[in-house]
């Protein structure tokens, strides 16, 4: 996809694809307890690319806050 209006070629976000998962367990409790991953294999990408004022040919690159690989414990309590 084109991130700039004018359809500047070198604005192009070239396509990628992320992994993320989780595994957990629930107690009759209600008690659940797991543990996730999001971007596992730190897949790199920007959000938007646009053509700099004032300097002919740069480009400013805007990376994902998505782009960050994280890991973390889920606890939730499931009431009836």
């Amino acid at each position: 996809a084109l991130s700039s209006a004018n359809n500047d070629p070198n604005t192009l976000i070239n396509s990628y694809g992320l992994l993320d998962g989780s595994i957990g367990v629930r107690w009759e409790s209600g008690f659940e307890l797991s543990l996730f991953g999001r971007n596992i294999l730190d897949q790199h990408f920007d959000d938007l690319i646009f053509p700099q004022p004032f300097d002919a040919g740069g480009y400013v690159n805007f990376p994902s806050f998505a782009a960050r690989r994280t890991y973390g414990i889920s606890a939730r309590l499931w009431l009836p």
